[in-house]
């Protein structure tokens, strides 16, 4: 049985009915907790590992934060909507803090930003799109476990 907090938001809704639930909410008292705490890998096991907050690019951020990037840029391109998206936000979380130093991985959220998303061909989310010395050298579309996601970075950011 799932306990949800007393309010959910729209994305928590979706992603509770596409995904496979597990038990044990902690009393979560806002619907991002209740999302966080319901989302789960493809064996529908619950996502576990430190996360952190990935940053937030904008279309003004984009060439400062992404394309002059000392190092390579995973770059998320998601909505608040999308349900694969909310899927993978723990995965690139972790997967943040693994590669901490050697990848930096953001988040662009499509609905507040349109030229990027254009620029790049974005047709469909989520998308990740590697980006290597200020030039996209790999494309992802869609949702994928955490391994198939380490397994693709470390093939991309090579």
């Amino acid at each position: 049985m799932v306990r949800l907090a007393t309010r959910i938001t729209v994305s928590a809704v979706l992603v509770l009915a596409i995904m496979p639930v597990a038990t044990g909410n902690s009393g979560a008292d806002n619907g991002e907790a209740a999302r966080s705490s319901a989302i789960a890998d493809g064996n529908g096991q619950l996502a576990q590992g430190p996360r952190r907050t990935l940053k937030d690019v904008t279309d003004a951020s984009f060439d400062s934060d992404v394309l002059k990037s000392g190092q390579p840029v995973l770059v998320n391109f998601w909505a608040e909507w999308c349900g694969p998206c909310q899927q993978i936000m723990p995965y690139l979380q972790e997967t943040a803090t693994e590669f901490d130093g050697r990848l930096m991985i953001v988040n662009i959220n499509i609905d507040n930003n349109g030229q990027t998303p254009a620029k790049y061909g974005v047709r469909s989310i989520p998308t990740l799109i590697m980006f290597k010395a200020g030039h996209p050298a790999a494309t992802r579309v869609g949702a994928l476990s955490k391994s198939a996601l380490v397994e693709w970075i470390n093939k991309s950011a090579k």
